[in-house]
């Protein structure tokens, strides 16, 4: 009976040798990669965080909800807002600021594909000094090349959002019934398709900035192949 045993165990040990990897086998060899990897790596990140800050402004309170990014009162607005406050219309004011983040939630879904076409179109030729620069080098970049093209692309949709929602004639009911009022205010007529086009844009940079650095720190954060070899590298 124990001879039995001892032949079964031995039997069993030498089965699990058989298939049991050697520790000494070596790893898989990955494929060089090509030239272009660091450019291609960062356009990846660029659009990654891009499609993150999209997703999460694009929704109801995306703006609102996050004070990073909220679209705040306008400053020409600040002095104005206290005084309509003090005379009993805070909840006008507090209508008319949300409605700001309303229409910039509403409208920045239609910069998603503008985002994406201006990224891979990115002139990338020093994209090595990027990979080696600030946790956000690649999006200021991206900022300072394609910033202006966005905000023009932008507008229209701010604008079209903004007279369904009623911004503008918020704004005019806010200071309609107490303009002789606010004239010591400063209160004075306001850009406000320019102004929550700027700051819905803004939103955006500060979002894909925070991504980018969150790739560049966190292995998990990276969301392909080639990002994690290029940035792993750093």
């Amino acid at each position: 009976m124990i001879r039995i045993a001892l032949t079964v165990v031995v039997g069993l040990a030498a089965a699990g040798c058989a298939v049991s990897p050697s520790a000494e086998d070596p790893p898989v060899a990955l494929a060089p990669l090509p030239e272009t990897a660091p450019a291609d790596a960062v356009r990846e990140a660029l659009l990654q965080g891009a499609a993150q800050a999209v997703g999460q402004l694009g929704r109801v309170n995306g703006y609102w909800g996050n004070a990073a990014v909220r679209v705040p009162m306008p400053a020409a607005l600040a002095r104005p807002a206290e005084t309509l406050r003090k005379l009993g219309a805070g909840s006008k004011v507090d209508e008319f600021h949300r409605s700001l983040n309303a229409v910039a939630e509403q409208a920045v879904p239609y910069a998603a594909e503008a985002l994406a076409a201006a990224v891979r179109e990115m002139t990338l030729d020093d994209a090595r000094a990027l990979l080696d620069g600030s946790d956000d080098a690649a999006t200021q970049r991206f900022r300072a090349s394609h910033g202006e093209v966005l905000v023009a692309y932008l507008r229209p949709y701010v604008e079209a959002t903004g007279a369904r929602i009623g911004v503008t004639q918020r704004y005019k009911d806010l200071i309609g019934d107490y303009g002789v009022l606010l004239r010591g205010s400063g209160i004075r007529e306001l850009d406000l398709d320019a102004y929550i086009t700027q700051k819905t844009v803004d939103g955006v940079f500060y979002l894909m900035a925070a991504e980018e650095a969150r790739i560049r720190r966190d292995p998990r954060a990276r969301g392909t192949e080639l990002m994690r070899r290029v940035f792993g590298r750093l």
